[in-house]
C-alpha cells in the first residue's frame, strides 16, 4: 500500500497503547473468574474422589488470554465504532425528527433488538 515504517510506527504504538489501556478490566474480570474455576474444579475432584487431573483446567487456562484479548478487541471496537455513531444519533435526530419522529426510531429499533436477542 506503499506506507512507511516511520509514517506507520506511531500509528502503531498509540494503537498499542490505546488497546493496553482497554486491557484492564477485562483482565481484572476474567483472571479471578479463571482461579476460581480452577480451584472449584480442584474441589469438586477432590471431593468427588477423582484422581487424574482434569484437561478442562488446561484448556481453560490456555483460553485465558483468548478471552481477554477478544473482550479488549471488542471493547475498543465499540468505543471507536459504536459509540461516536450513537452519540451522532443522540445530537442529530432530536434536532431533525422531533419527539414523534424520535419515538418511531425507537420502536423500530426496540423491535429490531428483540428480534436480535
Amino acid at each position: 500500500l506503499g506506507f512507511s515504517r516511520k509514517a506507520m510506527e506511531p500509528l502503531l504504538l498509540n494503537l498499542a497503547q490505546e488497546l493496553r489501556g482497554e486491557a484492564k478490566e477485562p483482565t481484572r474480570t476474567v483472571v479471578p473468574l479463571a482461579v476460581y474455576l480452577v480451584l472449584f474444579t480442584d474441589l469438586a475432584q477432590w471431593i468427588a474422589g477423582v484422581e487424574h487431573e482434569s484437561v478442562f483446567k488446561a484448556d481453560m487456562l490456555a483460553g485465558v488470554p483468548a478471552v481477554i484479548c477478544g473482550l479488549t478487541c471488542f471493547k475498543w471496537g465499540l468505543r471507536k465504532g459504536l459509540m461516536p455513531l450513537g452519540e451522532q444519533l443522540g445530537e442529530k435526530l432530536p434536532e431533525r425528527l422531533g419527539e414523534v419522529g424520535v419515538s418511531g426510531v425507537c420502536f423500530v429499533l426496540a423491535i429490531g433488538l428483540t428480534f436480535a436477542e
